[in-house]
C-alpha cells in the first residue's frame, strides 16, 4: 500500500473522529438540537424496522419455499399422508410435528404447575 494513500486513510479517519465528537458535543449542549436529532434518529429507527419487517417477511417466505420444496421432493420417494389442511407432508414430518406438539403440550402443563405453586 502506498504511504500517501494510508497517511490519507488515517487522516480522514482522523476527521472522521473529530466531526463526530464535534456534532455529538453540540447536540448535548443544545436542546433544540438534541431534539432535532432524537426525532432525526427516531424516524431512521422506524425507516430501519419497517424494511427489516419487510425483509424478514420476504426471508421467512423464502424459507416456506424452500421447506415445501424441499418436502415434496423428498415425498415423491416416499408415502405421503394428507394433513387437515389438504396439504401433503411425509410420516417422518408428520411425526416430527405431533413430537413437537407434545413436547408444548408437557412444557405448557409444566409452566401452569409452576405458575400454581407460587405464591402471589
Amino acid at each position: 500500500m502506498n504511504t500517501d494513500a494510508l497517511w490519507q486513510s488515517l487522516q480522514t479517519g482522523l476527521r472522521i473522529s473529530l466531526g463526530a465528537t464535534a456534532s455529538i458535543l453540540e447536540t448535548l449542549q443544545d436542546p433544540q438540537k438534541r431534539q432535532e436529532s432524537l426525532t432525526v434518529l427516531q424516524a431512521e429507527l422506524q425507516e430501519k424496522v419497517q424494511e427489516w419487517v419487510a425483509k424478514g417477511e420476504m426471508t421467512e417466505l423464502e424459507a416456506r419455499s424452500f421447506i415445501d420444496s424441499m418436502l415434496k421432493q423428498q415425498g415423491a420417494g416416499s408415502p405421503t399422508t394428507s394433513d387437515s389442511e389438504g396439504e401433503t407432508t411425509s410420516p417422518d414430518a408428520q411425526q416430527s410435528v405431533e413430537e413437537l406438539t407434545d413436547k408444548i403440550a408437557d412444557l405448557r402443563s409444566e409452566l401452569e404447575k409452576l405458575r400454581n405453586s407460587q405464591p402471589d
